[in-house]
């Protein structure tokens, strides 16, 4: 896991990036990102996506 931060709009946000065994820095991946706005969201919506596959 790693701390990240990132702009959205006029809101400073900050996430954990999770990211797999044996990543290759150097290239480029594909991502899948979720973000609840900045006010929040009742339900996760990462856990039952992320799990898939």
């Amino acid at each position: 896991m790693k701390s990240v931060t990132f702009r959205n709009g006029a809101i400073d946000m900050a996430a954990n990036l999770y990211l797999p065994a044996g990543l290759d820095a150097v290239k480029r991946h594909a991502a899948i990102a979720f973000d609840a706005s900045y006010q929040g969201e009742r339900r996760p919506l990462a856990p039952p996506c992320a799990g898939r596959g």
